[in-house]
């Protein structure tokens, strides 16, 4: 049977057990990165990294929505772009 998430007050996404997973291991994977970066255990730089292997690994389906890492156009202000060695 598949899950729901409610977005807003009326629009209802069903999602499979599968995805809900991912959604799940990656929601709780983050948390767990925001406290390390709010203690200053890892950077900024750190933590869009981790965000965008963790988007990788896990493929959530609305993850991508959450992500503080990702670039929207007209937001680069939240645009963390690692530098690539």
């Amino acid at each position: 049977m598949p899950a729901m998430f409610r977005l807003g007050s009326k629009v209802v996404i069903a999602v499979t057990e599968e995805q809900f997973d991912r959604e799940k291991r990656y929601q709780a994977s983050m948390n767990m990165f925001r406290t390390m970066l709010k203690n200053g255990l890892i950077t900024e730089e750190q933590y869009a990294i981790i965000d965008t292997k963790m988007l990788e690994k896990h493929r959530p389906l609305l993850g991508t929505l959450f992500s503080e890492s990702t670039c929207y156009s007209g937001l680069s202000e939240r645009c963390i772009v690692p530098e690539r060695s």
